[in-house]
């Protein structure tokens, strides 16, 4: 047999293997846990109802997020203690560093930012949830300066991920194009 259809069927094994490659962003179509924590603190603060409001406080817990600095509250155990349903579920905590978060509110044409380490060859993902008709801009950037990420987000969330070449320190940066004030839940891990 001559070697042309080993080789093409070599080219054609080695191409399907290529193929099998998705890039960070495409890992799945469910919400990731930074996206669940983005979520969870939005629907928290903007729900009346209770029991909701006790679920959100629940994800955020089983999710083990936690406030990123000491000026940010522990919302979800604000929640939980406002919330009148006593049934609420044990909190299982199965990981020691889990996604952090922060809230705020920027003034137009203002920015907030971060800085938060992020290990090398880890995925490292920031999502960011703004108030209904908000337009924010999340962009990351390493310590060099570099830009890693910069996206425009709307509702219901936004973000980034990758995976750091280096265990460094990421500069994390929310901020307001719109003509309003727009509250924002910023969510890393």
């Amino acid at each position: 047999m001559p070697p042309v259809p080993y080789i093409a069927l070599a080219l054609m094994l080695s191409l399907s293997a290529c193929s099998a490659w998705s890039p960070v962003e495409n890992f799945t179509s469910a919400p990731s846990e930074t996206e669940s924590v983005a979520m969870a603190l939005a629907k928290g603060d903007l729900t009346k109802n209770p029991k909701s409001r006790a679920q959100a406080a629940q994800t955020l817990m089983a999710l083990g997020a936690r406030p990123a600095d000491n000026t940010t509250p522990d919302l979800a155990e604000l929640w939980a203690k406002k919330a009148s349903d006593d049934a609420m579920a044990p909190v299982y905590r199965g990981r020691i560093l889990g996604p952090a978060y922060r809230n705020g509110s920027i003034v137009p044409g203002s920015a907030a930012a971060t800085h938060q380490l992020f290990l090398a060859g880890h995925v490292a993902q920031v999502s960011v949830s703004a108030s209904k008709g908000a337009r924010l801009n999340l962009a990351v950037t390493d310590s060099k300066g570099k830009a890693i990420c910069q996206i425009s987000v709307g509702s219901p969330v936004g973000s980034c991920k990758w995976i750091p070449t280096f265990s460094e320190r990421f500069e994390v940066t929310i901020g307001n194009l719109g003509p309003k004030n727009a509250r924002y839940y910023l969510a890393v891990n």
